[in-house]
């Protein structure tokens, strides 16, 4: 019997080896990990350790693989094929543009905005339309440029990894780009939002060659992480809104929860810091809301539990190829995938 030989795919991995998965360091991380548990995916112990040196890990899936490097660089790794998958924040995306990623899922986690902002005292005289050229710290250099001369303002942009706020203070810029959440860093130096560029959240990015030599492998995955975003959304959107406002500002933990949902999971230590971050941030916290929000999604999580194990089974996308439509070249659509429709019902919402 004549052996069967794999070519080498464009996407930079054979054809029988695992796909690799990226995803990024720090807090998308720990907030990625109750999804990642609902996707299925159980990285090797040392994957916890933050302090581990180990960057590639082994997954409970043998066809799956989990590297760990920076949120700037997912992007890059997914792009030239040396991962698959990954997971990124759009404002990378935006920053690098690669045409070689394509990002189907937004997993509704890490989400803020991306601001232009000054010092407080600057803001009194400063009138933005009539800025021609300005001074910008930021992180997002090429991002920047892009923003600015849409609106015919010329961009001087220095690079910073971090620390933006200091900038304006000590004559490095006149303004800063950066990431906010609450805006509380902001103010704590004396700096203010004065024009909003993107809304931010985390994304599902493949690589575009990959999908289309491996797409009933990379479909899947995409179909497990959808369906996995729907469920949590669902568990915590049975929250009543005024509960969750109660327990602490929306604008902070955001309507799908992805923060507040692993907190009030941990029980009293949860809800322990989840006090410690309201004050921190200033922000009213009321306890016993706390608590009956734990509870609520305690329940709405046992009830996805008792979901049979069939119906969970039948949820995950089968082995058969999805159905992938492409589009020639010039039509500027992304690829288009389609799967049968998965039996997956929440029984007790």
């Amino acid at each position: 019997m004549r052996a069967v030989k794999y070519r080498k795919v464009e996407s930079g991995v054979s054809a029988n080896q695992a796909l690799m998965l990226a995803l990024p360091k720090g807090r998308i991380l720990r907030e990625l990990t109750p999804l990642m548990g609902r996707v299925g995916i159980e990285p090797e112990p040392a994957f916890a350790d933050e302090d581990a040196r180990q960057l590639r890990f082994a997954t409970n899936d043998p066809g799956l693989e989990i590297i760990r490097v920076r949120s700037f660089d997912v992007a890059t790794f997914v792009a030239f094929g040396a991962a698959q998958l990954g997971v990124a924040g759009n404002d990378v995306l935006m920053e690098f543009d690669y045409p070689e990623t394509y990002a189907p899922l937004d997993l509704g986690i890490g989400r803020c905005r991306l601001v232009v902002a000054e010092p407080a005292e600057m803001m009194k005289d400063d009138d933005p339309a009539r800025w021609s050229h300005i001074n910008v710290a930021t992180k997002y250099p090429e991002l920047t440029r892009r923003h600015f001369a849409a609106r015919g303002v010329q961009a001087e942009c220095i690079k910073l990894e971090g620390a933006m706020e200091l900038a304006p203070a000590l004559g490095l810029s006149g303004r800063i780009v950066d990431l906010v959440g609450t805006g509380a860093t902001l103010k704590a130096n004396g700096l203010v939002e004065i024009e909003h560029i993107a809304d931010v959240s985390t994304r599902l990015l493949v690589n575009r060659v990959a999908l289309k030599t491996r797409p009933r492998e990379i479909g899947a995955w995409i179909e497990r992480f959808r369906e996995a975003v729907d469920v949590l959304s669902a568990a915590i959107a049975d929250i009543p809104d005024e509960i969750t406002k109660a327990a602490l500002a929306q604008d902070v933990f955001g309507r799908a929860g992805t923060r507040l949902l692993p907190l009030l999971k941990e029980g009293a230590a949860g809800i322990e810091a989840l006090r410690q971050e309201a004050h921190t941030l200033g922000i009213v916290f009321d306890e016993e809301a706390a608590n009956k929000a734990a509870k609520m999604v305690d329940a709405c999580d046992q009830s996805i539990a008792e979901c049979s194990i069939s119906s969970v089974s039948q949820s995950k996308p089968s082995l058969a190829s999805p159905r992938v439509e492409y589009r020639s070249p010039s039509e500027s659509q992304e690829p288009k995938l389609g799967w049968p429709c998965c039996n997956f019902r929440l029984t007790g919402l």
